[in-house]
């Protein structure tokens, strides 16, 4: 094996050198003065095996950039040593900020608290330039020098290395801002004016439940229809059909609105409408939907033992066929007429479903003719609560209204639980009533206050209001058995 070894030769000296072998001990005695004329730019090598010392050409150590090398020999590139990731862990914090030069410009900044990172030394323009290239360890030393060759490349191409890296982190910045999560949350924003808080926080959670842990963080624009469709089917997998069918919708609302802003050219959940499997009848609030049913559940949970104000607006729910919710928060001053052959209630818009819009809008009030059967539930509970504001006001709250809980409990002790629930009543007298009279579709749906959208729409509120008397007036009667 023959180990280099590099002399320094002091070209003074006139005295003669004798290199030993580091294995035989045989001795070679050169001249000084040759050996310096040898060793620029050669250096001598020792055979082990114990022959005379032999020169080779070999480069010397060169100075490095930026002020010399520091810190021992590492690899060599192209005759220049080069920093090891040694020599960077060891290097320690001076008084004065100092480099490790790597190779053509590539150094490490060591700063005077010991931070240390990459930097490039370049020319562009004809003026000397810095590239920080980024904190060590968190870039190592190997990627260091590939970023430094990508910014070479730059430089090669005519391109500055600094605005590169300037246009790629505001490109990351674009893209993060284009994610499907991202513009979700944008379209979502928009919507608030459009809906009472709790239901415009209801539009966001499926979303942030079933479609961003897997797709949100994905460009909108790269977001296909099987990887839609494959978080639709893990919804329904887990029996939530409904659910699937409401994603969907609003990932629709969410797509469209990014191909209307320029941020998408494709609306994948558009593609999907139909092909879901058909929400069960079930999971669109149980319904009794023949006339023997309709009369045995509501002879059967009328009967069961309950509070009286309680028992009051499970009655009132299906004489009106109006949304419980409507039902529980029934205000005194919304009844008028009940002395009178027409008494009515007047359900103010703020208080109906819709959208803030629709719920500013006074003139969308709701009227909902009283049949004598429902008059009667009013007389009912008038001694215990008509000197409060709500007719079914909670006995633990008197300023609130009894409990949705409170109501579906009846049922569900009542026998009726997957079978029937309040809100069913609505789809109990539609069917029934629309299999009786099947030509006055519109004056029904008036009376579920189903509004039609547009011009239409507008002009049909006070429509029907007769026919609805009279329709409710044989509805109360067929469900009590007087006729």
């Amino acid at each position: 094996m023959t180990l280099g070894v590099l002399l320094g030769v002091l070209t003074d000296q006139k005295t003669p050198l004798t290199v030993a072998s580091m294995v035989s001990g045989r001795a070679s005695t050169i001249d000084a003065q040759a050996s310096a004329n040898a060793l620029t730019p050669s250096c001598v090598t020792i055979d082990s095996s114990g022959k005379d010392a032999q020169e080779r050409p070999n480069r010397p150590l060169e100075a490095q950039p930026f002020g010399g090398f520091v810190g021992g020999i590492g690899r060599a590139h192209g005759g220049i040593a080069m920093l090891s990731d040694l020599q960077i862990k060891k290097a320690a914090p001076k008084d004065k900020a100092y480099k490790l030069a790597d190779d053509r410009g590539l150094y490490v900044y060591v700063s005077t608290t010991g931070a240390k990172s990459f930097r490039l030394k370049y020319r562009f323009g004809g003026v000397e330039k810095v590239l920080t290239i980024g904190r060590w360890p968190e870039v190592t030393l190997s990627r260091a020098r590939e970023l430094a060759v990508m910014a070479r490349a730059d430089l090669a191409e005519g391109r500055d290395p600094g605005v590169s890296k300037q246009q790629r982190r505001a490109a990351t910045v674009t893209a993060s801002a284009l994610t499907l999560e991202s513009i979700a949350r944008e379209w979502h924003a928009k919507q608030a004016s459009r809906y009472a808080p709790r239901q415009h926080a209801t539009l966001i959670a499926s979303l942030a439940n079933d479609i961003f842990p897997a797709l949100g963080a994905l460009p909108i624009a790269e977001v296909t229809v099987p990887m839609v469709r494959s978080q639709l089917d893990h919804i329904e997998a887990r029996g939530a059909v409904e659910t699937a069918h409401r994603v969907r919708r609003r990932l629709e609302a969410v797509f469209a609105y990014a191909v209307g802003t320029g941020r998408a050219t494709f609306n994948p959940a558009a593609q999907l409408r139909g092909t879901l499997t058909p929400v069960p009848r079930s999971a669109k609030q149980p319904a009794v939907l023949t006339l023997d049913e309709a009369r045995d559940v509501y002879r059967v949970v009328s009967q069961y033992p309950a509070d009286a104000v309680v028992m009051g607006v499970s009655q009132m729910v299906a004489l009106t066929a109006t949304r419980p919710g409507d039902v529980r928060g029934m205000a005194w001053a919304e009844l008028s007429g009940l002395g009178t052959p027409e008494p009515i209630w007047r359900i103010p818009s703020d208080r109906l479903k819709g959208t803030l819009d629709q719920k500013a809008d006074p003139k969308r009030a709701h009227i909902v003719p009283l049949s004598p059967e429902a008059v009667a539930v009013i007389d009912f509970v008038r001694p215990l609560t008509g000197h409060l504001a709500l007719v079914f006001a909670s006995p633990r709250n008197p300023a609130k209204p009894i409990s949705d809980m409170t109501l579906s409990m009846l049922f569900k002790r009542a026998g009726f639980d997957g079978r029937h629930v309040p809100h069913g009543w609505r789809a109990s007298f539609s069917t029934i009533m629309n299999e009786r009279h099947p030509d006055e579709r519109d004056a029904i749906d008036a009376a579920l206050a189903h509004t039609k959208r547009g011009v239409e729409g507008r002009y049909n509120r006070a429509e029907h209001l007769a026919r609805r008397r009279e329709l409710f007036a044989e509805w109360a009667q067929i469900l009590t058995r007087k006729t």
